[in-house]
């Protein structure tokens, strides 16, 4: 049997794991925004396509932001827990968890702006109570 690892859709695939990885990583950490990463050196609109999945972060970026976190590189690459700094693991499996519940309740991966999150909700008719 043989596997075609990497074939361009795996890769793709690879790579929004890793950008979701990421996020979570950032949300865990307590960071806000684009600013984290900057403090690297990484270019917004790199940070943007790493976060997205279009790009690979730069392996040395990832090395340094485990030593400075506690994170692994496992837990980037692959979503493996062991070895994560013992503080990091409730916070990464809490986000992990509210992202996924977020996943599933907008299964078609768009953003939803505030408003139009406000107009599908304002249309739904009150309970009257019947």
């Amino acid at each position: 049997m043989s596997k075609e690892i990497l074939s361009s859709e795996a890769v793709r695939a690879h790579r929004r794991r890793v950008g979701h990885q990421l996020r979570i990583a950032r949300e865990a950490l307590g960071k806000k925004g684009k600013d984290w990463m900057a403090e690297y050196g990484i270019l917004e609109s790199n940070q943007s396509n790493m976060m997205d999945g279009l790009s690979y972060p730069p392996p040395l970026f990832l090395a340094v932001l485990c030593d400075d976190t506690g994170l692994t590189l496992d837990f980037f690459y692959r979503g493996v827990m062991a070895g994560v700094a013992q503080g990091l693991t409730e916070p990464l499996r809490r986000v992990r968890s509210e992202l996924s519940a977020a996943a599933e309740a907008n299964p078609d991966g768009r953003k939803r702006s505030r408003k139009s999150e406000s107009a599908r909700t304002s249309s739904i008719p009150a309970d009257r109570g019947s």
